[in-house]
């Protein structure tokens, strides 16, 4: 299985090259890490065995970062290396200043994963969620470098937990601890050799300290006024097209969509199916506002802060690959709502299950629902309570992390 791998990620990564010649995000990729060595070499001069967290994207490092939140409180001259996978995580946090440096992570090729592990030589590897990669895994753990999983999540469709799996399996057991997210991933662990320990998953920790601050996005609450507000959070085309019948409907409620996808096509498209219902997040002014009934954020980083403002919240994805992040809106005490693809969520299914989120099978009848909850304040506001008690009821998977590492003299 080993050679199988070897070459898919040898594949991977010449796809990745061929693709950067006319995808933005590849070539961001792949410029990302041109001449890494020499780059990183530079960048990591004067940083001594370092707490080295990585996270494939954005949402993964929302995972960890209460972690090394924690860790910088606790030890503020601890170097931290931050790295990630993906353009859409590191062109947004690369200048973040909760890490001393942040990398793209190389591809996992055995020369690159043995090259980039001694230049790093971390003190300890957290990793979030599933980012799993093989030759890494295998340096670590030829090198005794202790390694951790934080907001882990195992699959029985996972290829190391299938029979044929065996490679994959000595790989993952790199991990020396692994903090899992729900009993089913435990005991997954174990049957491979990984000890584990439910904790839950630290991005309700994320979204309680977002939340406990005070602070508004000025233009979209003047936008809201004394309106109903629904807030669209990451959408894609099902939800935006249903919001554009909605609103046509609904003039009295207002809108504001922040959509996945923010490239300069994407969003004059938008402005096209609105028309003059819209206006543009960067172009108004504060108290400017109220004339539009739709606003059209085209800016990346707010949208956690913009949900405070929500009466509803209407999430993206769900309609195709998968549902974005619900509990940035629900820690608001807002109902959460989105399509019918939200099974590998934990957090969305605890939603639906104590009645703060409703999932919609078909995007056409999200207008039923949006409406039902604008025309009832009543069932509006129990359903916000409801999301709002299963984030509060959850939080602690840091404090479980950060003691782990601290007791076990890992950081």
């Amino acid at each position: 299985m080993g050679f199988f791998y070897q070459v898919a990620i040898f594949f991977y990564g010449l796809i990745l090259r061929l693709a950067s010649f006319f995808n933005p995000k590849a070539k961001l990729w792949v410029s990302g890490r041109k001449d890494w060595r020499m780059q990183y070499a530079e960048k990591l001069r004067g940083i001594e065995r370092p707490i080295w967290l990585h996270s494939a994207s954005l949402g993964e490092f929302e995972q960890g970062r209460p972690v090394l939140e924690a860790l910088r409180k606790r030890f503020p001259k601890a170097p931290i290396v931050l790295t990630f996978f993906s353009p859409s995580g590191f062109e947004i946090r690369k200048e973040w200043d909760g890490a001393d440096v942040v990398l793209y992570l190389p591809l996992d090729t055995q020369k690159n994963a043995v090259d980039f592990i001694k230049l790093l030589n971390p003190r300890v590897a957290i990793f979030v969620k599933y980012e799993f990669w093989m030759n890494l895994l295998g340096v670590l753990k030829g090198k005794a470098i202790p390694t951790v999983l934080v907001s882990g999540i195992f699959r029985s469709s996972h290829v190391f937990l299938k029979p044929y799996g065996g490679w994959f399996r000595s790989k993952m057991q790199a991990f020396s601890h692994a903090f899992m997210q729900n009993e089913e991933s435990c005991v997954l662990a174990s049957e491979i050799g990984v000890s584990a320990e439910l904790s839950g998953d630290t991005r309700f920790d994320r979204v309680l300290d977002i939340a406990s601050h005070s602070f508004s996005v000025e233009i979209v609450k003047t936008f809201k006024g004394e309106s109903v507000c629904i807030v669209a959070g990451s959408s894609w085309g099902p939800e935006e097209k249903a919001l554009l019948s909605f609103a046509k409907e609904n003039p009295s409620v207002k809108v504001v969509i922040v959509p996945h996808e923010i490239g300069e096509g994407h969003l004059q498209q938008i402005e096209a199916s609105y028309g003059k219902m819209i206006s543009r997040f960067s172009e108004v002014n504060k108290g400017k506002t109220e004339s539009s009934q739709v606003l059209l954020v085209d800016q990346m980083g707010l949208l956690s802060r913009i949900f405070r403002e929500a009466d509803i919240a209407l999430i993206g994805g769900g309609f195709g690959a998968g549902i974005h992040n619900t509990l940035e809106a629900a820690v608001y005490g807002v109902p959460v709502v989105f399509g019918p693809n939200y099974k590998k969520f934990i957090e969305a299914k605890g939603l639906i299950a104590n009645g703060g989120a409703v999932s919609v099978q078909e995007p056409h009848k999200l207008i039923n629902v949006l409406e039902a909850l604008v025309n009832d304040d009543v069932q509006r506001k129990e359903m916000g309570a409801k999301a709002k008690a299963y984030v509060a009821e959850r939080s602690g998977a840091t404090l479980q992390v950060v003691s782990y590492l601290v007791e076990n003299e890992l950081v």
